[in-house]
């Protein structure tokens, strides 16, 4: 099984309306210099193994943070409703959003929308 950052933009690149508000522009951690507008970076906060008393059981927990920019704060909004969405249909891995808020990158005059993913998938 693949990880959850590659199910993660597996899932994003795979929903038409994210692609629709955002095409292919979808970055692990970081955007490009100069990037263009609006677009999505992902990064996983942790990773967290579900032991048992048994050991180790094959589960993994990570948590997942993804941004999404924008120069309009409606837009951004927006591309985070669409994120939310496609991370609740998923069936590769099963997500629960755990936080969201609304920000503003002053230096780069972006509007920007974190959102906190809890993530369950299992280890091959």
């Amino acid at each position: 099984m693949a990880d959850a950052e590659t199910l993660l933009n597996t899932i994003l690149t795979g929903n038409s309306t994210v692609t629709r508000l955002v095409n292919t522009r979808i970055y692990p951690l970081v955007m490009p210099q100069s990037p263009t507008l609006p677009a999505v970076t992902y990064q996983r906060v942790n990773a967290n193994p579900v032991n048992t008393l048994s050991g180790y059981s094959g589960l993994m927990n990570p948590h997942i943070t993804v941004n999404s920019f924008a120069t309009d704060y409606g837009q951004a909004k927006e591309i985070a409703n669409a994120i939310h969405v496609a991370m609740n249909a998923a069936t590769t891995m099963r997500t629960i959003l755990t936080n969201e808020m609304d920000g503003w990158e002053p230096d780069a005059n972006l509007f920007v929308v974190s959102q906190d993913f809890s993530c369950w998938l299992a280890e091959a």
